[in-house]
């Protein structure tokens, strides 16, 4: 089991902002103040607002530094096995799914980003021990920290880790679906095989090509994200869709995001469901080329549970 525990740094960066610029700028106004009483009420007001936004700001990212703290406190003190955890003390918690959707708002320097989170409780209990729930679970972040993260879940409700989120991403699974892809423009042309194998897509490209720089071969996800699997002219390429073993990340609910989490996830493409193979004929000074097919990720055992379920087992 490989334990991943998110950590806070922009807070810290953030208050010192926050007290540099009451140093610099309002002690001064402060000063100013007591030198010049015809404007002293004008600027008593101004030290008021803005103190006022700096106390606000310096409040969440306080809240912020704790929630940060309470999950890494949590995973300093818990035993984590390969299915569960085991805790100093009976906790409350819920288990079911989080599902985090972030994204980007306006443009120029209005941009900002925004993050959904949502947690469907499918069980709770009181408990000194959790037992990990496995299941499929999709990954698909763009590199501006854009897209989703969905998963199995734990999430504390009782101190001392309130609000701490356990995720789980399991590797287990393996990719399904085969196919060709061929591409032409003028005199080039390249023929692209792929397959699943094991918890990869593997496929190979034999491509004859005078004018076009290279083929490229890239696995994205319906829902954002996107990662070269390879490129050239005649190679082959393997991409795997899973981790290496089965991954937890301890982090905080009320502060998590997709964005957040990219410096600890292996792949910002990778679970299970459908993804895209898209083959991309690089030409210089013209459109790229390109054709799509789809495959999926299934967990494994998927099928033994449709056929029983189908037949009432």
């Amino acid at each position: 089991m490989k334990v991943v525990v998110v950590k806070g740094k922009g807070e810290m960066i953030g208050l010192l902002v926050i007290g540099v610029f009451a140093a610099v700028f309002l002690l001064p106004v402060v000063y100013m103040i007591s030198l010049v009483p015809e404007a002293r009420v004008a600027l008593a007001f101004f030290v008021l607002i803005t103190g006022l936004f700096l106390a606000i700001g310096a409040y969440m990212l306080l809240i912020r530094i704790g929630a940060n703290k309470r999950a890494e406190s949590l995973a300093n003190s818990a035993s984590i096995f390969e299915n569960s955890v085991s805790l100093p003390e009976p906790v409350s918690y819920e288990i079911g799914r989080v599902s985090l959707r972030g994204y980007w708002t306006g443009s120029g320097r209005n941009r900002s980003y925004h993050v959904d989170r949502d947690f469907i409780a499918e069980r709770s209990g009181t408990s000194q021990s959790i037992d990990f729930s496995e299941g499929e679970f999709k990954v698909a972040i763009d590199a501006d920290g854009s897209g989703i993260v969905a998963a199995p879940a734990v999430r504390i409700l009782s101190d001392p880790y309130r609000d701490v989120l356990l995720i789980f991403l399991t590797d287990s699974g393996r990719a399904v679906g085969e196919g060709r892809i061929q591409l032409s423009h003028g005199g080039d042309s390249a023929e692209i095989a792929f397959r699943g194998e094991g918890k990869a897509v593997t496929g190979h490209v034999q491509a004859y090509l005078s004018k076009a720089r290279k083929v490229r071969i890239e696995i994205s996800a319906p829902e954002g994200g996107r990662k070269v699997a390879g490129e050239g002219f005649n190679f082959e390429f393997r991409e795997s869709l899973l981790p290496e073993e089965k991954t937890l990340i301890v982090t905080a609910y009320k502060t998590v995001s997709p964005r957040s989490l990219m410096k600890y996830l292996e792949k910002t493409v990778m679970g299970h469901g459908d993804f895209i193979l898209r083959a991309v004929l690089d030409i210089p000074l013209r459109p790229d080329v390109r054709e799509e097919r789809t495959f999926r990720v299934e967990l494994e055992g998927e099928e033994e549970k449709e056929f029983e379920e189908e037949w009432g087992f």
